[in-house]
């Protein structure tokens, strides 16, 4: 499902009001239609991606959606992202690299003004709560409510941080590096 509106400039962004919005975002950016290079997305509701009741049992028993992190190595996510004060709930991310809810995130973009909330998160390396590997961003007024496992470069907000600032942002929950 395509964005619920906007043309990606800073005075009128793509607008994502659903869960399916969200996908969009993140297949777009993942198979390489676009990075978003100057052009802002913004959140304009709290987003479900899984029903979060018993979210920390997920390790035995998964819930229905599984996510695929907005951003991979290949294809990166290049732009603006406001959460605009909402959440992501539900997040149920394993294997691979670069998991979060973004998985990779380059060339001076912002993440802001999100919360993601009751998810589990697991991987290899670059593994964390809002971004997974970010190479020169900006992330702030972010948090993480959740579980974030990884072998390597792990983090409740960022799992690598590869230049760029972190600001304002918080964890609550396990981080585990094994």
């Amino acid at each position: 499902e395509a964005f619920a509106g906007g043309t990606g400039t800073e005075e009128d962004p793509y607008i994502i009001q659903t869960a399916q919005q969200l996908a969009f975002l993140s297949r777009s950016v993942s198979i390489g239609t676009s990075s978003y290079e100057n052009e802002y997305v913004k959140l304009a509701n709290n987003i479900v991606l899984n029903d979060t009741s018993g979210w920390e049992n997920w390790d035995t028993t998964a819930p229905k959606n599984k996510w695929m992190p907005i951003g991979n190595e290949m294809f990166s996510f290049r732009g603006t992202f406001d959460g605009n004060g909402c959440t992501v709930s539900g997040i149920y991310c394993l294997t691979s690299d670069y998991r979060g809810l973004f998985g990779y995130v380059a060339s001076g973009a912002t993440i802001m003004n999100i919360g993601v909330v009751n998810s589990l998160i697991k991987g290899g390396s670059d593994v964390g709560g809002v971004a997974g590997y970010t190479n020169s961003c900006t992330i702030s007024n972010c948090y993480f409510t959740g579980s974030i496992t990884g072998n390597r470069a792990v983090g409740g907000i960022v799992g690598y941080l590869n230049g760029g600032t972190v600001n304002n942002c918080s964890n609550s929950g396990p981080v585990i590096g094994m």
